[in-house]
């Protein structure tokens, strides 16, 4: 079966043809080549721009989720505390 599929004697054609009568490079053929490199560079720049601006934001909300997470954690510490001062007898030891 698998001689069957990698026949030696099959041959595929990997080279690029060329076009069929050759053709000089005129200025309007070179400004339209040089007009669509410029539109592929704007478009690569555009979509750049809108990851950068993607990313920026993104660094922003997890970085104000950082600050919440923490000011939380601190109201959690400062709740626990009084919790344990509160439960404390007068020798200052803690009731588990």
């Amino acid at each position: 079966m698998l001689k069957v599929l990698l026949n030696p004697n099959h041959s595929i054609n990997h080279g690029r043809k060329s076009l069929s009568t050759p053709r000089l490079l005129d200025e309007a053929e070179e400004e339209r080549q040089v007009e669509m490199r410029r539109e592929m560079i704007q478009k690569y720049r555009r979509v750049r721009g809108e990851m950068s601006d993607r990313r920026e934001h993104d660094c922003k909300l997890r970085n104000s989720l950082k600050a919440l997470q923490l000011r939380l954690y601190e109201q959690l510490q400062a709740s626990l505390q009084r919790c344990l001062t509160s439960f404390t007898d007068s020798n200052n030891n803690y009731y588990y």
